[in-house]
């Protein structure tokens, strides 16, 4: 352990108010507020808030606010309110809210408010609004309000999208879906509105939902429909009562 002040900082434990120029290593935990002018490495988890300028390296969970100039690398999970220049990745959960330059990878899940400038990856669920410059894919489900260029979802897909050019849902949506080019989901749960500049496609609409397509060419099914399809206007007051009760419940 060692530290030349205000140069670098080598210690077991931190607590409070440091600054260095160089860099900052902490063994254990850190909690308080750092600034540290290039790399800060915390083999333990994180707590307060931190100012780096170029690499900060959390091994176990990081809480708070932090401003990176470059790249943040977390092996736990994420909370808190969090600024990168350009690439963060959390190996397991994200929650709060997070500006990231270029891209953003979250092994786990992902919840809250993210502003990404070109790409974002999650592992598991997403939950929020998301603002993705270039491509958002989901492993698992994907739930809130969504703006990008590229949207893939494995798992289901419910709430608002925005996207420039494709989505594609492998499970089932519900909510509304709005893009430039072309609309793919599997199937459909309740309810689902899409407008696609090219066109829409649901490969399974089921029995009991409600669904509206407009683009130049929609299908559902084998069937296709020219410039606008609309099924099951018959179950939208049981999907309403359904819904009503859910809430209640």
């Amino acid at each position: 352990m060692g530290k030349f002040p205000f140069i670098y900082t080598e210690c077991n434990e931190s607590q409070g108010l440091d600054v260095n120029i160089l860099y900052k290593t902490v063994e254990k935990d850190s909690k308080g507020v750092d600034l540290t002018g290039f790399i800060k490495t915390v083999k333990g988890d994180s707590k307060g808030v931190d100012l780096t300028g170029f690499l900060k390296e959390v091994k176990g969970n990081s809480k708070g606010v932090d401003l990176t100039g470059f790249i943040k690398t977390v092996k736990g999970d994420f909370e808190g309110i969090d600024l990168t220049g350009f690439i963060k990745t959390v190996k397991g959960n994200s929650k709060g809210v997070n500006f990231t330059g270029v891209g953003k990878y979250v092994g786990g899940d992902s919840k809250g408010v993210d502003i990404t400038g070109l790409g974002k990856y999650v592992g598991g669920d997403s939950e929020g609004i998301d603002l993705t410059g270039l491509v958002k894919y989901v492993e698992g489900n994907s739930k809130g309000v969504d703006i990008t260029i590229f949207k893939y979802v494995e798992g289901n897909s419910k709430g608002v999208d925005i996207t420039g050019l494709v989505k594609d849902v492998e499970g089932n949506s519900k909510g509304i879906s709005l893009t430039g080019g072309f609309n793919y989901s599997k199937g459909v749960e309740d309810f689902l509105i899409q407008y696609g500049t090219i066109g829409n496609y649901v490969k399974e609409k089921g029995k009991n939902s409600f669904g509206l397509q407009i683009g130049l060419y929609n299908r559902v099914g084998n069937q296709t429909f020219p410039l606008i399809n609309l099924w099951g206007i018959k179950n939208i007051s049981k999907l309403i009562k359904n819904n009503f009760s859910k809430k209640v419940k």
